[in-house]
């Protein structure tokens, strides 16, 4: 192996986690250092040009291959484009930098990375990293909102709360956590179970739970419940497993406050969907008033929508998001992309493990994409994350070389 390749096998977990960290870092300046989001979009588009070149210097090694699929995304971008001024619909400036954005972020985190070959050690790192910097959030949220947690009894509606550490919001923090303990798992796949990793597992878990994200949660349950069965045949694990459910089950079940407190603030069966099937109602009338086949581009919707008195600036699903930004072709383009992934990893990957785990944590996202506004090859934090974990890492999973 060349000493090329070595020294670009060494970046590739900094460089992968610099660029989740470029797009989260103008929020935390922005909202939590000088509270001032009127600096948002110059510090936003400032990390992503150094999230570009950093990027294409350490991946670019030519394009073999996924010529034809590229100019189908590229297409898929400019449709709604075009077919809006043809209608004479006016288009919001952000869709144009959204295409260019989405392009440059195909190219980048799905094209380049087929040619990077990769060792397990250095997937490691870049899970080690995501696991580290969800401890500092955790730590964060703990020390911000102390007297909030300590009373965290007291609350009588979860809506009271807003747990968020340096995020935007609760529900973005819980979906990284989540995240992070998939990568978690991966890092300690085939491992000996030690006290500080359960004690880290506890911290990432706790923390969850105080978000009160209920579509993280479900998430992370999805997760779980798919990646134990898959031990099926592992009667030993079943049964520590069942064990363990049993004893969380009879140590809430026991206290009628426990009962009221994970009802009325965790579960909140009262507020079904939380108003989100009103929202994605508004997304499916945009869609049917304008072009349900190729979308209208996702602001230029959301401009629409506005114009009949939305209130929103998301329509809180990954698959309404999707349609209203390009229609049926961008969200069959989407998940026939997906499709293509998640097989290809399966065949070339060689550690079970780690296989069990990406299949088990994609499918939770999956769920959380029906409550949440995720997206993949956008512009900002969320976008990112979840390129780089749900596309680039299978991607290299699949190219990882056994040692």
């Amino acid at each position: 192996m060349s000493e090329q390749l070595t020294n670009r096998e060494k970046r590739i977990p900094r460089v992968l986690f610099l660029a989740i960290l470029f797009m989260q870092i103008p929020f935390i300046i922005s909202y939590h250092v000088l509270e001032n989001s009127s600096l948002l979009l110059p510090l936003l588009t400032g990390s992503y040009v150094g999230l570009v070149l950093m990027l294409f210097f350490t991946f670019y090694n030519g394009i073999k291959n996924y010529h034809l699929i590229t100019i189908g995304f590229i297409v898929i971008q400019l449709l709604p484009l075009y077919v809006n001024s043809m209608k004479g619909i006016e288009i919001n400036i952000q869709d144009y930098i959204g295409t260019v954005a989405k392009t440059l972020n195909f190219f980048l985190f799905f094209c380049l990375l087929f040619s990077v070959g990769v060792k397990k050690q250095q997937l490691s790192k870049f899970m080690k990293y995501i696991v580290w910097f969800a401890l500092l959030a955790c730590m964060y949220n703990f020390i911000i909102h102390f007297s909030e947690i300590i009373n965290l009894r007291y609350i009588t509606s979860g809506y009271e709360l807003d747990l968020k550490s340096f995020f935007v919001n609760r529900n973005q923090f819980g979906a990284f956590l989540f995240i992070s303990i998939v990568a978690h798992y991966y890092l300690v796949s085939g491992k000996k179970i030690q006290l500080y990793t359960i004690i880290i597992f506890f911290i990432q878990l706790s923390n969850l739970l105080l978000t009160m994200s209920r579509g993280a949660i479900l998430a992370s349950a999805v997760f779980f419940a798919i990646l134990y069965v898959q031990h099926v045949k592992n009667i030993k694990v079943i049964t520590v497993m069942i064990a363990i459910v049993m004893a969380v089950l009879v140590f809430f079940l026991s206290s009628e406050e426990l009962v009221a407190f994970l009802t009325n603030n965790i579960l909140r069966l009262d507020s079904g969907v939380a108003g989100r099937s009103e929202i994605w109602e508004m997304g499916l009338t945009i869609l049917r008033e304008n072009n349900i086949i190729n979308g209208v581009g996702y602001f230029t919707g959301i401009d629409l929508a506005k114009a009949q008195g939305f209130q929103f600036d998301e329509f809180h699903s990954l698959y309404i998001d999707t349609l209203v930004s390009g229609g049926i072709i961008e969200l069959i383009f989407l998940l026939s992309l997906m499709i293509y992934i998640v097989r290809r990893c399966l065949k070339q990957c060689y550690d079970r493990g780690y296989k069990k785990i990406y299949i088990a944590s994609f499918l939770g996202i999956l769920i959380l994409g029906f409550f949440e506004s995720l997206s993949f090859f956008t512009l900002g934090y969320v976008g990112t994350l979840l390129t780089v974990f749900y596309i680039s890492i299978p991607i290299l999973l699949g190219n990882m070389e056994a040692t």
